[in-house]
């Protein structure tokens, strides 16, 4: 192998190439485009006490050129319900506003046990910096039973030092080696 590097080398010395145009050209390095993740968890919507062990969080992850939306529920009463992302302008009200169309929702059916997952997928959806996004889950009649705005995922903050332990040290034990007396 050094044989080889020192042949080399010295080809390209004695053909006069300069030293940098031996080395691999470096690529333009441009920014790797990062997928914005936005999270919520969704509250009942009205005071009846019924929908009170209703909860669940849902995840929207928009990328370059498509999205991706998870929701994940638990108490509900088993059957099938319907659900949404909305659209609306900032100054609007959480749960309010239109559906955004892209999306293709899978069914949402909840088990006899409460719980209930689907998905939706869009392609070419972009994200609008201006407007706020909105997750609804409808009963069978219509009535909006869960909701949450979606909102950034929060950065991660430094971690707090460790504050010197209140314990005394611990004394060396016995291990192997040791004899009685």
């Amino acid at each position: 192998m050094k044989r080889i590097l020192v042949l080399t080398t010295a080809v390209a010395v004695a053909a006069g190439v300069p030293a940098g145009a031996v080395a691999k050209p470096e690529k333009d390095k441009k920014p790797t485009p990062r997928a914005k993740v936005l999270r919520t968890t969704l509250e009942p919507v009205g005071a009846d006490a019924a929908y009170s062990a209703m909860r669940g969080r849902s995840t929207l992850v928009i990328n370059k050129r498509n999205a991706s939306a998870v929701l994940r529920l638990k108490g509900m009463p088993a059957g099938d319900y319907s659900w949404a992302i909305l659209s609306s302008e900032a100054a609007a009200g959480a749960c309010d506003g239109t559906p955004v169309s892209s999306f293709k929702h899978r069914r949402l059916r909840a088990r006899p046990s409460g719980v209930a997952n689907s998905t939706a997928k869009a392609k070419k959806f972009s994200l609008d910096r201006d407007a706020s996004y909105a997750v609804v889950v409808r009963g069978a009649d219509g009535s909006d039973l869960l909701c949450g705005t979606y909102a950034p995922k929060g950065k991660k903050g430094k971690k707090p030092a460790k504050k010197p332990s209140k314990k005394p040290a611990r004394a060396p034990q016995g291990g192997k080696g040791k004899t009685r007396s």
